[in-house]
């Protein structure tokens, strides 16, 4: 589960989808447009059009100005604050963590098919919380 601090205060704890062939160039959540909308009152303002390429073919997407704090939140203990730029896709029903993402969140992925998981430097592997759809 991420914690995601937004501009203005505002923020939101939800499931993620880990995504190692989500690559960008930093560290990138891919949010929906309902999540999008929690961490930004205004949405779309703040952000400008992009193009990208998905498993699907070009997509447009709408990326923030401002980066948000991010962190793994899990029952006995937080992970490190990333700070992470944010994509928002209009078309998309789950928040989506990027390549550098998973990284600076101090994330190690185990088991990819049992959604195995453990904070980097620990031996405690840990289950995927259940998916969160937006």
């Amino acid at each position: 589960k991420l914690r995601i601090d937004g501009p203005a205060g505002r923020s939101l704890e939800s499931a993620a989808v880990l995504n190692g062939g989500f690559a960008s160039r930093g560290p990138r959540l891919l949010l929906p447009l309902r999540a999008a909308c929690v961490l930004y009152a205004d949405y779309p303002a703040g952000t400008t059009p992009v193009e990208g390429r998905t498993a699907g073919g070009r997509a447009s997407f709408r990326e923030a100005t401002d980066a948000v704090s991010v962190r793994v939140v899990a029952d006995d203990r937080q992970g490190p604050v990333a700070a992470c730029r944010v994509l928002v896709g209009e078309q998309e029903d789950e928040i989506l963590a990027s390549d550098y993402a998973i990284d600076a969140l101090g994330v190690e992925v185990k088991r990819h098919g049992e959604g195995l998981w453990r904070f980097a430097g620990e031996d405690l592997v840990r289950p995927s919380v259940a998916p969160e759809i937006w």
